[in-house]
């Protein structure tokens, strides 16, 4: 389970920050990438830098777009084979529309309707105000992203076989 961030209340000693930046200690064992390709759809250039360096550091390939234009322009939803991901990395808010009209085009596509997509927002899920989020997201983490919790989310919906059924 991954560990959750600390409240306000108490600063981490360092010791427990190094604990809460690694994997959970059953998840370690990580199986190198096996050619995983994540694309990160995020307007925040520092978010999408912790993004990438962090899957980069589990071996897995990413690729940064700042839009849901550029997202789109990155998978081809008129395609009827496997798309070029193997998961999306979705911000919930972004500048020109929501990750939400982003996932609803994605779960009406025959390509890209079981793509695994890990929707994170700063916002808690139960206010966002469009459900499609909540229900079509594969998994929502929220921001700021502690790399146990991307990993422990990484681990559940590509370990063990993802929907787009939320659980």
């Amino acid at each position: 389970k991954a560990v959750p961030p600390p409240g306000p209340e108490k600063m981490p000693e360092s010791k427990d920050l190094k604990q809460m930046l690694q994997p959970p200690a059953h998840l370690q064992e990580w199986p190198e990438g096996d050619g995983l390709r994540v694309l990160v759809v995020e307007d925040n250039p520092v978010n999408s830098e912790i993004f990438q360096r962090t899957l980069a550091g589990w071996g897995i390939r990413s690729e940064w777009v700042d839009s849901v234009a550029a997202a789109l322009g990155k998978i081809d939803l008129s395609h009827a084979g496997k798309p070029a991901y193997d998961l999306v990395l979705l911000d919930y808010q972004l500048p020109e529309t929501s990750g939400a009209d982003f996932l609803r085009q994605l779960r009406i596509s025959s390509c890209c309707r079981d793509l695994p997509v890990i929707m994170a927002s700063s916002i808690p899920p139960s206010d966002w105000g469009d459900p499609v989020s909540r229900n079509f997201a594969t998994a929502c983490i929220m921001k700021p992203v502690w790399p146990s919790t991307l990993f422990a989310a990484l681990a559940d919906l590509l370990l063990e076989g993802a929907t787009t059924t939320p659980k």
